[in-house]
């Protein structure tokens, strides 16, 4: 343990493909993204003690690029900008705690991607997607391709203050090609603001519970 690396990045930067990751609880304030591009793993040694926490920075939180890839066990909370992206690979055993970007074109494109791989076992409380002064932007969840299953979508918010045309906004949890699918998932006790909780194009929804979720128009 004395050659141990310190903070995530340095150990995913340092490792070849088939390594094991095991970070210790603690709170990982990293400068830049976390690319994992490798197939590793990387878990938290106890669930959900390690936490991945950034409130100042231009950058993605963390970003998962290999088909083999895993991150399993953290907590990702209080990231100003985009909070993860899943290009490949698999997030699991995650929760995702009030991640709010800090401008209103902070993360556009979602505060949590998926554009493939997937998402599963995990939690998303208290987030916030702002949506405002331009023509739309695409959700808090926003799935481009691949899978969200077994999550829990909970007492989360998506504010909507401008004047743009309601009609160009994108559902809450965005489903956007054939290729992304939603299941097994509880959606419950989100508001949203003058936009749908969920919309699919293309999309699949299945076996979800979708309960309890509040549409303001003020």
């Amino acid at each position: 343990w004395e050659t141990a690396a310190t903070n995530i990045l340095d150990a995913v930067n340092a490792s070849v493909d088939g390594d094991e990751i095991i970070v210790s609880p603690g709170v990982y304030s990293e400068a830049t993204t976390i690319s994992i591009t490798k197939a590793i793993k990387v878990i938290s040694s106890a669930p959900r003690p390690a936490l991945i926490n950034r409130n100042s920075a231009n950058a993605t939180a963390v970003q998962v690029n290999n088909p083999e890839a895993i991150l399993d066990g953290f907590t990702i909370s209080n990231i100003n900008k985009v909070a993860l992206i899943v290009n490949a690979g698999c997030v699991t055993n995650c929760y995702f705690y009030k991640n709010v970007p800090d401008t209103n074109t902070a993360a556009r494109e979602g505060v949590f991607q998926v554009k493939g791989g997937s998402i599963v076992d995990s939690l998303f409380v208290g987030n916030t997607q702002k949506c405002e002064n331009f023509a739309y932007c695409n959700g808090l969840i926003n799935i481009t391709a691949g899978l969200v299953d077994r999550c829990v979508i909970t007492n989360n918010t998506y504010g909507n203050s401008d004047g743009e045309p309601d009609y160009n906004k994108r559902g809450y949890v965005n489903l956007t090609s054939s290729e992304a699918i939603i299941r097994n998932s509880l959606i419950a006790d989100n508001t949203a603001k003058r936009i749908p909780v969920l919309m699919s194009v293309g999309g699949s929804v299945e076996n979800c519970t979708i309960v309890n979720n509040s549409v303001v128009q003020n």
